[in-house]
C-alpha cells in the first residue's frame, strides 16, 4: 500500500499533515492473468463488485483431476427476504492491448436447489471499455452438475484493449447458485 497525507503551503510556512490514508494501486494489467484465490481476502488481488455483502466468497475447493485449492463462490441467502438478486465479482483491468488472441479459462461448479426456476443464472462476461458483453450464461436446468473447465476464446470482443471479467449471479431468490 501506498501512504499519503496534505499539507499546504501557505506565506506563513506549511500546515500541519493531515491524517494519513493507505491506498492499494493495482501493480500491473498484465495477461496471462492466472488467480490461485489463496487469500480469503477478494481485494488483495484487486478483485471489486459486491465483495463487501459476504456473498461472494474464498473456499478451499477439491477441483476435478484431484486437483486441490482455493476457488470463488457465491451463496445467495434466501432467506434474507429479497425478492432478487444480482452480485458481481469483477476482476481487475487487464491489458490486451498489444494481443490479437484472448482466451479466458476458469473452472466452474454450477448448482441450484431448484432446477425448474430458469429467472436464476450465472453470466460471464467482459468489459470491452464501453459495454458489458455476454460471453457465456449458465442456466439451472442444464448445468447442473459437478465441475467443467471452460477455454474461450474472447479475442472478437476485447482484442486490441484494456478489459475486465464480471461473474454475474442474478436472478430471483435462490438458495445456492
Amino acid at each position: 500500500p501506498h501512504t499519503y497525507h496534505v499539507t499546504a503551503t501557505y506565506s506563513g510556512g506549511d500546515s500541519p499533515a493531515s491524517n494519513s490514508v493507505s491506498v492499494n494501486i493495482v501493480d500491473n494489467y498484465d495477461i496471462p492473468f492466472a488467480e490461485s484465490f489463496d487469500s480469503a481476502d477478494l481485494s488483495l488481488n484487486f478483485w471489486s463488485g459486491d465483495i463487501d455483502r459476504y456473498k461472494w466468497k474464498i473456499l478451499t475447493f477439491p477441483f476435478p483431476q484431484g486437483l486441490s485449492g482455493y476457488g470463488a463462490t457465491y451463496q445467495n441467502d434466501p432467506y434474507a427476504g429479497v425478492p432478487s438478486y444480482s452480485d458481481v465479482l469483477i476482476s481487475k483491468p487487464l491489458d490486451a492491448t498489444t494481443l490479437t488472441q484472448v482466451y479466458l479459462a476458469y473452472a466452474l461448479k454450477f448448482t441450484a436447489a431448484d432446477i425448474s426456476n430458469q429467472n436464476d443464472k450465472l453470466s460471464i462476461e467482459v468489459f470491452d471499455g464501453t459495454n458489458w458483453v455476454l460471453v457465456k450464461e449458465y442456466l439451472p436446468n442444464i448445468m447442473n452438475y459437478g465441475y467443467t473447465s471452460e477455454l474461450i476464446d474472447i479475442s472478437d470482443k476485447i482484442a486490441g484493449k484494456l478489459f475486465q471479467v464480471r461473474f454475474h449471479a442474478q436472478g430471483t431468490n435462490q438458495a445456492d447458485v
